[in-house]
């Protein structure tokens, strides 16, 4: 292992060991393991296809458009999601940061 991978297999350990890049990484866990959300995505994703089947019916579309207006608003609304995606965003700025840095 050269100079440089070491030095960036370091960055990589430190990056990993940041308060906010540990909590991403436990709240999507959190997430993928909540019963209730993954019920709720599952039934988000049934409506999607269920809209594009009803393209045709106006009728049964808006239907289903309406169910899955609902199903996401409450999806959005969980605190484990709303934490999650804030978390996100200073993740996301901090290697957008990072990323200025090495340019």
């Amino acid at each position: 292992m050269d100079n440089l991978e070491k030095q960036l297999s370091k960055v990589q350990e430190l990056l990993f060991d940041l308060p906010e890049v540990k909590l991403y990484f436990s709240l999507r866990e959190q997430i993928e393991a909540n019963e209730t959300l993954q019920t709720m995505l599952k039934e988000i994703r049934h409506h999607q296809k269920a809209m594009t089947a009803a393209m045709e019916n106006i009728q049964l579309y808006q239907t289903e458009k309406q169910i899955y207006q609902t199903l996401m608003d409450s999806y959005h609304s969980h605190p484990l999601i709303v934490n999650y995606e804030q978390v996100k965003e200073n993740v996301y700025l901090l290697l957008k940061q990072m990323q200025q840095i090495i340019e």
